[in-house]
């Protein structure tokens, strides 16, 4: 964990003569151009710990920072529309303090392609698997697991806490689950057996009302002791393994998942900042009281870099507009195998390798 100091919140304050005369919302360029120039003014400590974690990340998955200044929260709004200039002083911080690690962006069927999100229970959400939900846990996922634009960092501020600090991020580093999966399950987890939906949030942002899939999708990748991930087990249906060897695999893998896991229960002024290739993350179940004193959250996206996603950001702005009707498909090519069951437990005997 990271506790600013006293010079970095006297720079966080400072900053906010010059950004609180910026609009993020209609000038987010300039926001977060502004923003990352005062991050340069930041603690060598802080700056250090930011860019170690943006080239080597963490063993944990995440990054927790603490003693962000938030100033003066109004009142909890019902509907994320009613949050526009909510909060200011802690949206200026999160921008600064996240002014070094990457680039952050907008998808524009999310809040309207906000950069800056206020993520607060919705009534009508309540046990809905999207981040106004309350009452159902919020299950493990990567952000935007579908997309090859997802984010390469997600970032939570919280602002005020639930009523009784009960609500907390889950977050589980693929090393972890790996280091606790038979080798077999791995090789089936690496191969283009899975295809998955687009978020709902994201079809009723852009007005869609037929499922979206993309198809050929490996759930681990890359590297072999820390792979990349690219999976939402967020509800029945997102995942669809394509044979019963997938199958057996996504189950173990999600078992494994939520007992490797690692809770953060974030209070007022605290950030966690969760490697978005490498480890999933949650939300536990709370309960809102719909009196305006429910639990707010700053959520920021960040990229490691523009240039990837410069196709889908028109006029090379900083909001993502990817058509997810045209999402890339790639036919997998596997040995299908067979399955048997050895000690109430499923193994896989025969699966082509990576």
């Amino acid at each position: 964990m990271v506790v600013l100091n006293d010079h970095d919140v006297r720079t966080l304050t400072e900053s906010l003569e010059e950004l609180r005369l910026i609009d993020p919302i209609a000038d987010p360029e300039a926001f977060i151009s502004a923003s990352q120039l005062w991050a340069g003014k930041l603690s060598d400590p802080y700056r250090r710990e930011i860019q170690r974690f943006r080239r080597f990340g963490s063993p944990e998955g995440a990054l927790l920072i603490s003693n962000i200044p938030i100033g003066e929260i109004p009142p909890t709004p019902r509907r994320p529309i009613e949050a526009i200039g909510l909060a200011p002083v802690a949206v200026c911080s999160q921008a600064v303090l996240l002014g070094e690690l990457g680039e952050q962006v907008g998808y524009r069927p999310e809040f309207g392609g906000g950069i800056y999100q206020v993520i607060a229970p919705v009534q009508s959400d309540e046990l809905e698997q999207i981040s106004t939900s309350s009452r159902a846990a919020l299950e493990r996922h990567i952000e935007t697991a579908w997309s090859r634009h997802r984010p390469d960092r997600v970032a939570l501020l919280c602002v005020r806490p639930d009523h009784l600090k009960v609500a907390g991020t889950p977050i589980s580093p693929s090393w972890r689950i790996v280091k606790a999966l038979a080798p077999e399950m791995i090789a089936v987890l690496r191969e283009p057996r899975f295809k998955m939906k687009v978020d709902r949030s994201y079809l009723r942002g852009d007005g869609y009302t037929q499922d979206i899939w993309n198809k050929g999708i490996a759930v681990l990748q890359g590297s072999v002791e820390n792979p990349d991930m690219q999976i939402d087990i967020a509800e029945a249906g997102v995942v669809d393994p394509q044979d019963s060897v997938a199958e057996a695999a996504l189950a173990e893998f999600s078992r494994v998942a939520c007992e490797v896991e690692e809770v953060v229960r974030l209070d007022a002024g605290q950030m966690v900042i969760v490697d978005n290739h490498k480890a999933l993350h949650g939300r536990t179940p709370f309960t809102a009281r719909y009196d305006g004193q429910d639990r707010i959250l700053l959520r920021a996206f960040l990229l490691r870099s523009l240039y990837p996603s410069e196709s889908v950001r028109p006029d090379n702005g900083r909001i993502l507009e990817p058509d997810y009707r045209e999402l890339p498909v790639v036919e997998p090519t596997f040995n299908v195998g067979a399955i048997r069951a050895t000690d109430n437990r499923t193994t896989v005997v025969h699966a082509r390798g990576y």
